[in-house]
């Protein structure tokens, strides 16, 4: 536990039921990586987590009855105790394009959007309010989802009873938590296995370049980047074999995410491929939604396999919304790195987070890949598509 969380605890004492759940949380999730997972450790660690952050709850038992379900009258909304809950997850990765591709997604009139949210601001000068429609941060942010799932729920919408509306949870900051899975696992109980998750996969140098200086201009990581160039944080994670500004890529513990740490796929795809099954989840290259032209909101080849995917009608008439980039103007990567520092860069990355890493994981396992017609049992080609493509 970080020193900043201890001094917390005694600052704030209301605060240390939220610090016990984390605790509790973290030590499951590491104990069941240690020895591996089977269906019945998985279920038995999802009902501890789950009586540990969701004790709002009057019983387990009323919790079953409106979850058992519910989904309104024919439209097959996802829905809890009578509120739409979000059904679709864009879980990644950061810094690969996932505000456009939420921007794009969300302009099917099916996919639900809080009335004061997005088409209330001019999110060229106002990003917050996107980012509070876009990304809930539940299930990787312990103080959110330690308030409970009847709190969560008071601030749900109602279930439409005669319309098909969709909810989007588009926080990328969910695939490099260990904790998350289990989380989302825990909250849904029997409703997990109709999540739908959606991955955006991007080169890993490339995606660490990008998310340091996004970090660095948002003074993340307590600022320790601010004085840093790309360069020099490359030379430490070379030197030290981890991401000096996050965790290790070989031991899970309780530090902050790095740029370097989420960029490795492998080990965050065996977390979240123990709690939900492959099946549930969508992978699409970096280069495919970068492709999509931000003028063919109604007619994108890729808008119309994922809507048809989550099973809403193709948007006739999209919502007229503001085209949102997440982007960060800097430097190249061959500006910022001479030859022999890349190249030591990209072994190390291909050691822990190659497109065949990933396509290990993919092969034979069920989850779709957008833009692959080849064989899906083949590591290699799906390897060769994915370098292609990320």
């Amino acid at each position: 536990m970080m020193p900043s969380v201890r001094a917390a605890m005694t600052a704030r004492v209301v605060m240390m039921l939220f610090l016990f759940q984390d605790c509790c949380a973290l030590q499951m999730t590491k104990d069941v990586m240690a020895v591996g997972t089977d269906d019945s450790t998985l279920s038995s660690l999802s009902v501890e987590i789950g009586q540990a952050g969701d004790i709002t709850a009057n019983s387990r038992t009323i919790h079953r009855m409106g979850m058992n379900g519910e989904a309104s009258h024919g439209t097959n909304n996802l829905c809890m105790f009578g509120k739409l809950v979000p059904e679709v997850m864009i879980i990644g990765v950061q810094k690969a394009a996932t505000s456009t591709f939420y921007s794009r997604l969300a302009s099917n009139p099916s996919i639900y959007l809080p009335s004061d949210g997005w088409e209330k601001y001019n999110l060229t000068s106002e990003p917050l309010p996107f980012f509070l429609v876009k990304e809930k941060h539940v299930y990787d942010y312990m103080m959110r989802y330690g308030e409970g799932r009847s709190h969560w729920l008071k601030s749900q919408p109602k279930c439409p009873e005669n319309e098909r509306k969709v909810e989007i949870d588009a926080t990328p900051d969910y695939l490099s938590s260990y904790i998350a899975p289990y989380l989302m696992k825990s909250r849904y109980e029997e409703l997990a296995s109709r999540l739908k998750f959606i991955v955006i996969l991007r080169d890993p140098v490339a995606r660490t370049h990008s998310g340091f200086y996004n970090g660095r201009r948002l003074g993340w990581w307590f600022g320790h980047a601010a004085k840093w160039s790309f360069a020099d944080y490359v030379k430490l994670i070379v030197q030290y074999k981890k991401d000096v500004l996050g965790r290790s890529y070989y031991v899970y513990s309780n530090e902050l995410d790095g740029p370097f740490y989420k960029s490795m796929y492998p080990l965050q795809l065996d977390v979240w491929f123990n709690a939900f099954s492959p099946s549930q989840f969508t992978f699409i290259p970096f280069k495919y939604v970068i492709a999509d032209s931000p003028d063919q909101f109604g007619s994108s080849p890729l808008m119309k396999y994922v809507w048809e995917n989550i099973g809403v009608p193709e948007a006739h008439n999209p919502r007229n919304l503001t085209k949102w980039h997440n982007q960060v103007n800097h430097s190249s990567l061959k500006d910022d790195l001479d030859e022999e520092l890349l190249q030591r860069f990209q072994k190390l990355c291909d050691e822990i987070a190659s497109a065949r890493l990933v396509a290990d994981r993919l092969a034979s396992s069920g989850a779709s890949l957008y833009g692959y017609s080849g064989n899906q049992s083949d590591p290699v080609a799906i390897s060769e598509w994915l370098a292609d493509h990320w």
